[in-house]
């Protein structure tokens, strides 16, 4: 240990020149979280230098939240608190109780990371704080009536309508948050009860937009700047799995329909192609084209694999990352969904794609960080590290 604490000393010195030249993160940069979750290191993606690291005196647990201006780091610990590090140089200027029970707590920064949102692990709390996390609001996540309750099972930041989404456990709601000031009002019940002086409005600003659902949906997908939610239910096979099609915006189904398998619309992709939207399913049982979305209706193209663990869109250039049952990595051409290109790793490998290039990451006692070649997929570096709980690309 002491070995190792001297080495890294050493390498951020000899990055320290390095670091102040740029006086931010550098284009190509990675987060890495080891030793457990004790010790965080910011790399250059581009040659592996160490820019910085530091011990924690806490835990890290969970992927992190990146504010661009200024540049901060928002973190969970198991602990039930949140840990705010500055960038590049990883110092922790805060640290407070989330205020939402046990565990580390689902964090989501707005898109103008001025609102912080924590979600319970466990329980049924949303605490929203402000940039410097004081506390700002504290909603329980119950059914209208407060009969029910529910812990929060995803929780996303959709930038582009300044709110936050919230996929719930058992409840048969989705929530949506405002961040934005000048959000419109809410009116609870029907949609068209204002018209008819029926309901009195709510502040849009840190409130609940509620959407009624047939059936609780825990796993969701928002494709980028859409209002529309893909969503599947808990799923018991070999019964059909009902995936969802929602509007936020008119708070309704446009459509269901049943499909074979587990049907895991956050490991999913969704990108546009041609003025349409297209959507690859992860977990299907059987081998199946993408879908086009909001018709639900699948294309001409050929299949992808059956039972896909996760799909990533690269957008430079268009491309599929695709996670086979085995862990092997496929590179799809978006068009002809041919592979173009595979990487092998074990299932458990995570991919990154950083500035176009394939990042593979493999946690466990003896982590493993690899950084690939953006136009030939050669490996080009591999990093050991001891007890590595995961890396994060800062500028993907």
């Amino acid at each position: 240990m002491r070995v190792f604490a001297l080495l890294t000393c050493a390498l951020v010195l000899a990055a320290a020149a390095h670091l102040r030249a740029w006086g931010q993160v550098p284009p190509s940069a990675l987060l890495v979280l080891h030793d457990a979750g004790r010790q965080i290191a910011l790399l250059d993606a581009r040659d592996g230098a160490v820019l910085a690291a530091r011990p924690l005196p806490v835990r890290l647990s969970g992927p992190p939240q990146v504010s661009p201006d200024p540049p901060r780091l928002y973190w969970g610990t198991p602990e039930g608190h949140i840990v705010q590090l500055t960038l590049p140089d990883l110092d922790i200027t805060a640290q407070v109780p989330a205020r939402v029970g046990s565990g580390t707590p689902r964090l989501a920064l707005s898109g103008d990371g001025r609102w912080l949102l924590a979600a319970g692990a466990q329980d049924a709390q949303v605490q929203i704080f402000d940039a410097t996390l004081q506390p700002a609001r504290r909603i329980a996540i119950t059914s209208p009536d407060g009969r029910e309750q529910s812990r929060a099972a995803q929780v996303l930041t959709l930038a582009g309508s300044r709110s936050w989404l919230l996929a719930l456990d058992t409840l048969r709601e989705l929530w949506e948050i405002s961040y934005d000031p000048a959000a419109a009002p809410i009116f609870d019940g029907l949609v068209h009860d204002y018209r008819m002086g029926e309901a009195l409005p709510r502040s849009g600003f840190l409130s609940v937009r509620r959407t009624p659902l047939p059936a609780p949906l825990p796993d969701v997908l928002v494709p980028d700047g859409t209002r529309l939610v893909v969503g599947s239910q808990r799923c018991q096979p070999p019964a059909p799995c009902t995936l969802r099609l929602l509007h936020l915006d008119t708070r309704s189904q446009i459509s269901a329909v049943a499909l074979d398998g587990t049907p895991h619309p956050g490991a999913s992709a969704a990108w546009k192609q041609d003025g349409r939207l297209w959507l690859a399913l992860a977990g299907l049982r059987s081998a199946a084209a993408p879908v086009q979305v909001p018709q639900m209706r699948p294309g001409t193209g050929g299949p992808l694999p059956a039972n896909a663990r996760r799909i990533i869109p690269s957008a430079a250039p268009a491309a599929l990352w695709l996670q086979r049952a085995d862990g092997v990595w496929l590179k799809l051409d978006t068009r002809t969904l041919q592979a173009q290109a595979e990487l092998d790793a074990r299932p458990q490998t995570q991919l990154l794609v950083l500035q176009g290039a394939p990042v593979l990451v493999t946690p466990g006692v003896q982590g493993l960080v690899c950084l690939h070649d953006a136009s030939t997929l050669q490996e080009r570096m591999r990093l050991p590290f001891t007890d590595l709980e995961g890396a994060w690309a800062l500028h993907p």
